[in-house]
């Protein structure tokens, strides 16, 4: 299958051949093109080693981004492309990253110390498709296979067991058996790699199209353990109510497919219940219950969302929409203005999405257009509280800080004040205004 490449790597390769070495371009970027789909980045490696480079493309802005492993980054045209030097990795101390690189002048040594075979194809524009591992083969198959002996590529970086799941659940590929079993095997070198670095690859698995798949590999592969250790308890986990009829774990796998691929959104369905195996009783009939399971599920959120370093931001509104997701949210305007009081414009419609994903997870028996009719009730009322300009935030009320100072109303007693009043109208948008709610502190 033929390739269009962008000029701008097209001139980076032909640069590179007229000074006498090799190029191709290679990798994720070969995959994608194959599978028909744009490329990101394009990845070109070489024959010329790093100096060689350097001395090609002077006139060019040249990054050393990595030139340490033999990486530069090549401005063409205004575009960067990474430009690698063939090479073979030294011995993996740390299962991370090779101690030492030695340089090669034959592709096929740089194409053998690749993650996955769909990974470790070359192209170039007159020789073609270079594929030593059949990665074009594993594509047809829609297959996942390491190159070489798997256990040995998942010891060199155990990385490659994150990134294994990731490229599954992205192209909805399955698993050769040899590279499944050794995965099974080496869930333990995980432990190994930075929570930065697997925070990325689950955030990929997570707003992927078919991320119930990711999420139950990573249970099968044994890797949940490392990513989130308090959501093991949720595996297996029965819920014998009326209206489950999966476990906690399954659950929560089919509620997070359930939403948009979102980060904010995936990430809360994904540790929605994580609370729930530790605030497990024997409820009323003999049904299982989870009193207060989303206030420990919000602290257990924060916990694992801080162990993985996911920034602030991220991490609040999740815990805030865990400890929210039992809230009741009805169509009607009272309760609804409450709700935006609390969790603000943005968090409230993010909780109906979640609301949604959550219930359409239950065995709702064939009620799923109500459910869905119920909530877009709300969240046109929501929308008609928001255009309308009905008060639920302090900055809303028509008595401000600075006319209770002047009043002599001083230091926590402002505070105290002003949420008191915003109660009121919130209650009854009617009192917002300066007269009313000045006879209210008169009369409190």
């Amino acid at each position: 299958m033929p390739i269009t490449l962008p000029k701008a790597c097209a001139d980076i390769l032909k640069k590179l051949n007229d000074a006498g070495y090799e190029s191709y371009i290679v990798g994720g970027c070969v995959r994608d093109a194959l599978l028909g789909k744009t490329p990101g980045d394009w990845d070109i490696c070489t024959s010329a080693q790093p100096e060689e480079m350097l001395t090609v493309f002077r006139g060019y802005r040249v990054i050393p981004t990595g030139i340490k492993h033999g990486t530069l980054t090549v401005l063409s045209q205004g575009t960067p492309f990474e430009v690698t030097s063939y090479r073979i990795d030294g011995e993996y101390k740390d299962h991370r990253r090779p101690e030492a690189v030695a340089y090669t002048r034959d592709l096929a040594e740089d194409l053998a110390r690749r993650d996955f075979t769909v990974n470790a194809m070359a192209w170039h524009p007159e020789e073609g498709l270079i594929d030593l591992y059949g990665g074009r083969a594993d594509l047809d198959r829609r297959l996942m296979r390491a190159v070489g002996d798997p256990l040995v590529r998942f010891e060199e970086d155990g990385l490659r067991l994150m990134r294994l799941v990731r490229f599954a659940t992205v192209l909805s590929f399955d698993y050769e058996p040899a590279t499944a079993a050794a995965a099974k095997a080496s869930a333990h070198l995980l432990k190994y790699i930075s929570k930065e670095r697997i925070q990325v690859e689950l955030n990929k698995i997570l707003t992927a199209p078919y991320v119930a798949k990711g999420l139950l590999d990573l249970r099968d592969f044994g890797l949940l353990g490392q990513v989130v250790p308090y959501l093991c308890p949720a595996v297996g986990f029965d819920q014998k109510t009326s209206r489950h009829f999966l476990d906690v774990y399954e659950h929560t796998v089919l509620a997070t497919g359930l939403i948009q691929p979102d980060l904010t959104l995936r990430l809360t369905m994904f540790l929605h219940d994580i609370g729930k195996p530790f605030t497990w009783t024997l409820g009323e009939g003999g049904e299982d219950a989870f009193p207060a399971h989303e206030v420990l599920g919000a602290d257990l959120a924060n916990r694992s969302l801080r162990r993985l370093k996911y920034d602030n931001a991220t991490r609040r509104e999740v815990v805030k929409l865990i400890a929210h997701h039992n809230d009741v949210l009805l169509p009607n305007r009272r309760l609804l203005r409450r709700r935006l009081r609390d969790l603000g414009g943005e968090s409230l419609k993010r909780l109906i999405a979640v609301k949604v994903a959550d219930i359409q997870a239950h065995d709702v028996k064939g009620d799923r257009s109500r459910v869905d009719a119920l909530f877009q009730e709300i969240s046109d009322l929501v929308d008609d509280i928001l255009a309308s300009g009905e008060p639920y935030r302090i900055q809303d009320l028509a008595l401000s800080g600075q006319d209770l100072l002047d009043l002599g109303i001083q230091g926590r007693a402002i505070g105290e004040t002003l949420d008191r009043l915003l109660t009121l109208v919130v209650d009854d948008p009617s009192q917002n205004t300066r007269e009313a709610l000045l006879g209210h502190l008169s009369h409190p």
